[in-house]
């Protein structure tokens, strides 16, 4: 090999590893950068009165960087009042049991939709009003054909999921019922029970973002939808058409979240891009980048 040809690899491997060494230096500042963000998206929630949303930002940022003790002291006093929140409609639901049995049910309802792990309201929605809902699914589910097929048979805390998802539902409840019917899903994919409620709640939240003419959101909800649905698709059609203006800004803001390394925001906005223009190839390969960069910083 030449002197010259040397000199090149050598510089090849130099300009590589102060490469290395400059990402590995720059990757907490990344993290903070990317935690920073999420805990302003959590005051500006908590401003809207949405606690539960704003808890799970914090969460969000302390995955992130999780010394971060500004996070960790705002997850601490966010808690604190979401549980008292739930704990006043829950005492509420209590008081209501003799009096008014379905507005005593809508406060157990509400005390879940702010702590979904709350037990106690789940405990009192089911002695008050599900009992003979629970054992229908329970026989409904474990003779279902995907379960003979080889699934376990429901366990209790999936008949609770379910039926409360389905409570969730029929008060037009839709978020919460997806919450509660993912949880399943997430133990038996196959449930013909879970897919059809869930294609049923994502139609709905669809329909309500549509009709507010919140275009993004309705597109993301229809687009949930699983195994197609005649009812969505003209929903969908009209939603991409009234965006599509829209492609060119989010792909933008999309790259100036990507230059400033807050690469979570960056891959949101794309994955905006894609439910509307789901051919778009530098959106495509714009994420697939990020991700490799956040594999990277996590290493």
């Amino acid at each position: 090999m030449r002197i010259p040809e040397i000199k090149r690899v050598y510089l090849f491997y130099f300009l590589i590893l102060t490469a290395l060494i400059h990402l590995s230096a720059c990757a907490p500042a990344i993290k903070h950068t990317i935690a920073e963000e999420h805990m302003k998206n959590s005051i500006a929630l908590e401003q809207k009165g949405d606690t539960t949303s704003a808890i799970e930002e914090l969460k969000i940022a302390l995955t992130i960087d999780p010394e971060n003790s500004s996070a960790k002291s705002q997850l601490e006093k966010l808690s604190e009042k979401r549980d008292k929140e739930a704990e006043k409609h829950y005492q509420k639901g209590l008081s209501l049991k003799e009096s008014d049995p379905q507005e005593a049910a809508r406060e157990f309802i509400t005390a879940l939709r702010i702590k979904p792990d709350y037990r106690s309201a789940v405990d009192e929605l089911k002695k008050q009003h599900l009992e003979f809902t629970i054992g229908k699914l329970e026989t409904r589910m474990k003779t279902s054909k995907e379960m003979r097929e080889g699934e376990r048979e429901v366990g209790e805390d999936d008949v609770d999921h379910l039926s409360i998802a389905i409570s969730f539902y029929e008060h037009g409840n839709y978020q919460a019922a997806i919450n509660e019917l993912l949880k399943v899903r997430s133990r038996h994919p196959r449930s013909s029970e879970v897919h059809r409620y869930l294609n049923m709640s994502y139609y709905n939240m669809g329909k309500m973002y549509y009709d507010k003419k919140d275009y993004v959101n309705a597109l993301h909800m229809f687009t949930k939808i699983k195994g197609g649905s005649g009812n969505a698709d003209p929903y969908v059609t009209k939603a991409r058409a009234m965006l599509r203006g829209l492609v060119d800004k989010l792909y933008k803001e999309g790259l100036q979240f990507y230059r400033q390394q807050r690469l979570q925001e960056a891959i949101a906005k794309w994955n905006t891009v894609l439910e509307i223009d789901p051919q778009h190839r530098k959106a495509q390969e714009y994420i697939q980048k990020s991700k490799k960069l956040l594999e990277a910083i996590k290493k």
